[in-house]
């Protein structure tokens, strides 16, 4: 009986698995980014910035932290770095 279970369940997830696969493709109706545009120059300055001279505290080259930086342990009064 048991066995009978596992057949019907497992025959109800194979319909349930078999579906139609659907490709959308949608052109963006916005402005096209063209080499002069604001959005261009942002992207390329961010990703030309330099934040490996902050590696030892934050372990990236992505970020970059604001100096200086006051941290605080437990109760310990804080310490400017």
């Amino acid at each position: 009986m048991k066995y009978n279970y596992f057949i019907l369940i497992a025959f109800f997830f194979f319909l349930c698995a078999c579906q139609k696969e659907e490709t959308r493709i949608t052109n963006p109706s916005g402005p096209d980014v063209s080499d002069g545009s604001s959005i261009v120059s942002l992207l390329t300055s961010i990703s030309l910035k330099d934040g490996s001279t902050d590696n030892a505290i934050d372990s990236t080259s992505r970020l970059s932290v604001n100096f200086p930086i006051e941290v605080s342990i437990n109760d310990a009064p804080p310490i400017t770095i």
